[in-house]
């Protein structure tokens, strides 16, 4: 039995959570242009052929294994069918005007191009948490706006070539140690690439437009080509990396537009325990560090500008040890540096 409602211009037909266990021919009479099936046990996508009305399709949380059966719905614009134990893409989707496509959270090892190949109009594709290690079936979605492909076996990015509309990529936990692939999608505001095993990210070629940059849980050593690559970032996040000088933040200052800005969980934040001050006043446009908003906490980082004068000096002192070590200098003379900055850290220390 259906439950129906009217949003607005919007028919609904509600059977979300109705331990459904197969799709029942529907009547057309309401004219539906919502359809929501969500949460039930059914197993096979039928019996929908006669609603072509229908505008949005919720099939999530269900155990469908195999698309098909859609094309007919020559209205249909939003398709859901995450959290399902998707196997594959049938003969393929032939839905002209199909706009949104969730197949997250499902068993997907692979998806071909010709089964994407008649929905040219797509704009948004969430296939995260699936098995891909391909995405070659890019190709045939040139006009791509948002693409959401996390937690994945994705090693490659040279299938988003052909994306030159993509403003919105999630890569995040997958297996990249390259992203030259992303080199000429100049049209990107935010890119998530955390959870990968990226040493730096010079591949990734200059991105005026992205504003949002999580790079979180990789590899990184250093961030010296951060503010030429992405110069109008406005959120950061460099946090569980393999940063060891405090000389890595410092190179951030020329982000001008810079309000939030992650980095916790690095080498260098052990050597320099109270370091949050001395950042905000590095970078002057933070509103946000570490999770912490910058404008209210503004006088306990003041007060504490004694404790961080001592952890600084400590962690100047580390770099400077690397520096001393890598310039062509007798043990004398460096030993006699060494020396005179201890004492000089020792007496800051006893302020």
């Amino acid at each position: 039995m259906s439950s129906s409602s009217s949003l607005g211009s919007e028919n609904i037909i509600d059977l979300h959570g109705k331990n459904l266990q197969k799709i029942e021919k529907i009547s057309t009479k309401q004219r539906p242009s919502i359809l929501d099936l969500s949460c039930n046990t059914i197993e096979k996508i039928e019996n929908l052929n006669n609603l072509n009305t229908i505008k949005e399709l919720k099939l999530y949380g269900n155990k469908i294994l195999v698309v098909e059966n859609l094309d007919k719905l020559r209205q249909l614009q939003y398709l859901k069918l995450q959290h399902n134990q998707l196997k594959s893409f049938g003969s393929g989707l032939n839905c002209l005007n199909l706009h949104t496509l969730r197949v997250d959270y499902n068993n997907l090892l692979e998806i071909k191009s010709s089964q994407l190949a008649g929905c040219p109009n797509l704009r948004s594709l969430n296939v995260s948490c699936n098995n891909l290690e391909i995405l070659s079936f890019l190709k045939v979605l040139p006009d791509l706006e948002e693409l959401a492909a996390s937690s994945n076996h994705i090693s490659n990015l040279s299938d988003l070539s052909t994306c030159q509309c993509l403003r919105e990529l999630d890569i995040s936990d997958n297996r990249l140690t390259d992203i030259s692939g992303i080199g000429e999608l100049t049209t990107l505001q935010t890119l998530n690439l955390s959870g990968n095993n990226l040493g730096d990210i010079k591949s990734a070629g200059k991105h005026p437009n992205l504003t949002d940059l999580q790079i979180q849980g990789n590899k990184l050593t250093e961030t010296e080509h951060v503010c030429t690559q992405f110069p109008n970032l406005e959120v950061l996040n460099i946090s569980f990396n393999l940063l060891d000088s405090w000389k890595e933040v410092i190179n951030l200052q020329n982000l001008a537009s810079l309000t939030e800005l992650t980095v916790k969980c690095n080498s260098f934040v052990h050597q320099y325990k109270y370091y949050h001050a001395d950042v905000v006043k590095e970078i002057p446009s933070l509103q946000w560090l570490d999770g912490i908003n910058v404008k209210q906490n503004k006088k306990a980082l003041n007060n504490s500008n004694i404790r961080q004068a001592s952890a600084y000096a400590g962690a100047v002192g580390n770099d400077l040890n690397k520096e001393l070590e890598s310039l062509d200098l007798s043990p004398e003379i460096i030993n006699d540096i060494t020396e005179r900055f201890v004492k000089i850290r020792s007496s800051i220390s006893k302020l």
